[in-house]
């Protein structure tokens, strides 16, 4: 029987093993190529240490403001006898929360936060005594939970209460 050679099927399995030897070896050396965090003293670096925790209590009771040029603020006068969130009761969700997030990222979220504040404050006086003032309160609170979760990673994080309170100036 004659065996019949194929130029071309020479070719491709030539390319085919060769193909598999370069992916075989992708990644395998012996020294790592992506950084590990070693500070080169046997010890492992987090981003805590690349720079202080910041004191978010500290930054808050220095009222940032949001970065927005039409920002109001939270000074409207309360009617006796409603009750809306302020500063102390922000302050105290915000007690010894410290970030690993720069003290700028800090600032400004504590600015938006404090835009959430008048614009709730604003809401609850305006439908005072409404289911809708109550849910705007209730969202409120669980807001400013998810800012000071936020703080400790230092990072953001979504939730579906990005969508009522928006860190961001409106035109």
């Amino acid at each position: 029987m004659k065996t019949q050679s194929r130029p071309c099927a020479k070719v491709l399995a030539s390319l085919v093993i060769a193909a598999s030897v370069s992916l075989g070896v992708v990644g395998c050396s012996s020294h790592p190529t992506t950084d590990t965090g070693s500070n080169g003293a046997g010890t492992i670096s987090t981003s805590a240490e690349a720079h202080p925790l910041v004191d978010v209590e500290a930054i808050w009771a220095t009222h940032p403001l949001p970065p927005c040029k039409d920002y109001l603020g939270t000074d409207l006068t309360v009617p006796p006898g409603i009750s809306v969130p302020d500063y102390d009761s922000v302050a105290k969700e915000l007690a010894g929360v410290k970030s690993t997030g720069s003290e700028s990222w800090v600032r400004t979220k504590l600015g938006w936060l404090d835009r959430a504040l008048s614009e709730t404050r604003a809401g609850i006086i305006a439908n005072a005594g409404t289911a809708g003032a109550r849910a705007q309160g209730s969202d409120f609170e669980l807001y400013v939970s998810h800012v000071r979760d936020e703080l400790q990673l230092g990072r953001d994080t979504a939730s579906d209460l990005d969508s009522t309170f928006i860190e961001r100036c409106l035109p």
